[in-house]
C-alpha cells in the first residue's frame, strides 16, 4: 500500500510539474497582434495622404497670386544668384530674409514647368508629409501602449492640422512654401532629438539632428526656435511618460550643442551673406539680433494671433489695439498650457474638464483664424496638436473625449478650408493683373513690375500716382455671401477720387509706388515727385467706410488709376488727357 501511495504521489508530481510546462508555455506564446498594429504606419500615411490630396486637389487648377509674382521674377536666374541674392540691390525681399533653400526649390520646380499646378502640386505633397510626422510623434510617444484609440487620436490629430483653416492658407499661397519646408524638417529634428534622449543610435541621431535643422534654418527663420521646441518637448515626454524610458538631463547637453551651433552658423551665413551697404540690413547682424530674432519667432509660434492677424479687428490704435492683441494672445496661451501641462503634472481634473478645455482651445483658434487672416502660424498649430496628441494617449481618462474633441474640429475646419478654397477659386476665376493691364493697353495703361508684392502700372512711363486695395477676409466673404458683390464703390469728384466701402469689415490702405504710401488709420498727405496724396478717413461704428484722395491738377493730366481690392485690379480711372 505504501509502495502504491509513493507511486501515486510521483504520477501526481509529473502531471502537475507537465500541466505547469503547458501553462507556462502558453503563457510565453508571442502576442497576437492586429493587422492595424502591424501596419500602423502605413495605413496612417495612408489615410493622411488621400484624405489631403481629396482636399486639395481643386489647387491644381489655381494660378498665381500675389507674392508669386514676385518670386517669378526673383527666381529668373542663375542657380548661384539664387544662393546669394542678397547681393542683387534691385531686390528687397531678401534683405530682410535668408532663405536660400527654399527658394532652390521654388528655382527647381521652374525648370520642370512655368505653370502653377507643380508649385500646388509639391505644397500638397510637404503638407501631407508634415501631417504624417505628426501622426508619427503621437503614434511612437505613446509608448508600449499603442492600441486601436491611440491610433485614430494620432490620425485624426494630423488630419485635423491639414484641414486646420491656418494650415488652408498656406496652402493657398505658393510662396508659403517656405513655412511647409520649415515645419516639416523641424519636425524630423524633433523626432530624431525624441530618439537620441531615449538611449537611441547616439551619434548617427546627432548628425541627423544637425542635418534636419541647417535645412529648416535654410528654409525659413523660425528654425531658430528649436532649442526652445526640443526642451519643451522633453519636458512633456518626461512628465508623461515612464521615468525609466527617459535618459538623464546631462543627454541634451550635447544635444544642444549641436543644434545651438548648427543654427549660429546658419546665422554667420546670412549676415555674410547680406551686403553691409544696406542700411535696412544693420539690425540684422551681430549676436544680439540672433537673440532678437529668436525671441520674436518664439513669441509668434506660441501664440495664434499676433500684430497683423488683428489688423482686420482692429477698432483703434496705439497701446490700446496693442494691449488687445497679447491679451487674446496670453489667454490663448494659458488655455494651451493649462491642459497640456495639466495633465503631463498629474494635475486631478474631472474627465469632461480634461476634454472641454483642448476641445475650447482648438475651436477658438479654428474660429478667429476663419474670422481674420492668420500669418506665420501654421508651425503653430502643428506644434501644438503633436504635444496635445502625445499628452492625450499617454493620459488614457482623456481617450474619449480626445477622439470627440478632435473629430468635431476638424470636421469644424473642413467645412471652413471648403469654403475658402471655395472663395480662392471666385478670385482666382477673375482677371489677374496682367490681363487687367491688356484690356487697358489702348488707354496706355502698361504693367510695369511688382513692387512690395503688389503690381504697379505707369501712364505714358510716368509713375502712379496711387493704387488702393482693401484688406479683405475672403473667407468671411464666401460664407456670408458677399463674394459676388464689388466691394468698393468709386467716383471722382472734382480733384478727389471717393471710395466707398459696402461691406463694414473691409479696411483700406492706400499705395504709391516708389515709397509714396499712406495707410488707414492715418490721415494726412504724402507725397513723392511732385505728386500728393492726401487721404481722408470717414467712419462709422469704428468702421472705415469712406476714403477721399484729393490730388493735384496735374497728376490728372498724366495718371491714371487702377484700383485693388486684396487680389485683384477691379476698377479703373482714366486720366484727363
Amino acid at each position: 500500500m505504501a509502495a502504491k501511495s509513493a507511486g501515486c504521489g510521483v504520477g501526481e508530481i509529473a502531471y502537475l510539474q507537465s500541466l505547469s510546462t503547458f501553462v507556462s508555455g502558453m503563457q510565453h506564446q508571442p502576442h497576437q497582434t492586429s493587422f492595424l498594429e502591424r501596419h500602423a504606419y502605413l495605413l496612417g500615411f495612408a489615410v493622411i495622404f488621400i484624405a489631403t490630396v481629396l482636399l486639395y486637389l481643386p489647387l491644381l487648377w489655381f494660378g498665381y497670386t500675389w507674392d508669386e509674382y514676385y518670386l517669378n521674377q526673383l527666381v529668373d536666374r542663375p542657380f548661384w544668384d539664387i544662393i546669394f541674392l542678397d547681393r542683387d540691390p534691385a531686390n528687397t525681399f531678401e534683405r530682410f530674409y535668408f532663405r536660400p533653400f527654399g527658394l532652390v526649390v521654388y528655382w527647381c520646380i521652374r525648370l520642370v514647368t512655368l505653370l502653377p499646378w507643380l508649385h500646388y502640386a509639391v505644397n500638397i505633397l510637404l503638407h501631407a508629409g508634415v501631417g504624417y510626422l505628426i501622426f508619427s510623434l503621437i503614434y511612437r510617444g505613446s509608448g508600449e501602449r499603442r492600441s486601436t484609440g491611440v491610433w485614430i487620436v494620432a490620425v485624426l490629430a494630423a488630419f485635423f492640422f491639414c484641414a486646420h483653416v491656418i494650415s488652408s492658407y498656406s496652402m493657398l499661397w505658393i510662396a508659403q512654401r517656405f513655412d511647409l519646408l520649415a515645419a516639416l524638417f523641424m519636425l524630423l529634428a524633433l523626432k530624431a532629438a525624441v530618439s537620441y534622449w531615449q538611449g537611441k543610435r547616439t551619434t548617427k541621431l546627432l548628425l541627423f539632428v544637425g542635418m534636419w535643422a541647417a535645412l529648416a534654418a535654410f528654409s525659413k527663420e523660425t528654425a531658430y526656435t528649436l532649442p526652445l521646441l526640443f526642451a519643451a518637448f522633453y519636458i512633456i515626454d518626461r512628465a508623461t511618460g515612464s521615468r525609466s524610458e527617459i535618459r538623464p538631463l546631462r543627454k541634451l547637453i550635447p544635444l544642444g550643442g549641436v543644434t545651438v551651433g548648427v543654427l549660429a552658423v546658419v546665422f554667420l551665413l546670412r549676415t555674410l551673406d547680406i551686403d553691409a551697404s544696406y542700411a535696412e540690413a544693420s539690425h540684422l547682424r551681430g549676436l544680439p539680433s540672433m537673440i532678437r530674432t529668436s525671441v520674436t519667432s518664439i513669441f509668434i509660434i506660441a501664440q495664434p494671433f499676433n500684430q497683423y492677424t488683428f489688423d482686420a479687428l482692429k477698432a483703434g490704435e496705439g497701446a490700446e489695439f496693442e494691449s488687445l492683441t497679447y491679451a487674446l494672445s496670453g489667454v490663448s496661451i494659458g488655455v494651451h498650457l493649462l491642459f497640456i501641462l495639466g495633465a503631463a503634472w498629474g494635475i486631478k481634473v474631472k474627465k469632461f474638464a480634461a476634454g472641454l478645455l483642448p476641445f475650447i482651445a482648438m475651436l477658438s483658434v479654428i474660429i478667429l483664424a476663419g474670422w481674420v487672416e492668420p500669418r506665420l502660424l501654421y508651425l503653430h498649430v502643428a506644434m501644438f496638436l503633436a504635444g496635445l496628441g502625445i499628452v492625450a494617449v499617454r493620459s488614457r481618462s482623456t481617450h474619449r473625449l480626445f477622439i470627440a474633441s478632435l473629430a468635431l474640429c476638424a470636421a469644424v475646419s473642413v467645412y471652413f478650408t471648403w469654403e475658402h478654397i471655395a472663395a480662392w477659386k471666385h478670385i482666382h476665376d477673375m482677371p489677374q493683373p496682367e490681363e487687367v493691364a491688356r484690356l487697358y493697353e489702348g488707354e496706355s495703361f502698361h504693367y510695369v513690375a511688382d513692387d512690395n508684392f503688389w503690381p504697379w502700372y505707369y501712364f505714358n512711363g510716368g509713375i502712379h500716382a496711387a493704387a488702393v486695395f482693401t484688406y479683405t477676409d475672403h473667407l468671411f466673404d464666401r460664407i456670408t455671401g458677399l463674394q459676388d458683390e464689388e466691394p468698393l464703390a468709386i467716383s471722382r469728384d472734382g480733384n478727389d477720387i471717393l471710395l466707398r466701402s459696402r461691406h463694414p469689415h473691409r479696411f483700406f490702405k492706400v499705395i504709391g509706388g516708389n515709397g509714396l504710401q499712406n495707410s488707414y488709420p492715418l490721415d494726412g498727405t504724402a507725397e513723392h515727385a511732385g505728386v500728393g496724396l492726401t487721404v481722408t478717413d470717414v467712419f462709422l461704428n469704428d468702421r472705415p467706410r469712406e476714403i477721399r484722395l484729393t490730388l493735384a491738377d496735374s497728376v490728372w493730366g498724366y495718371h491714371g488709376f487702377l484700383i485693388h481690392s486684396g487680389r485683384q485690379v477691379i476698377h479703373a480711372l482714366p486720366h484727363d488727357r
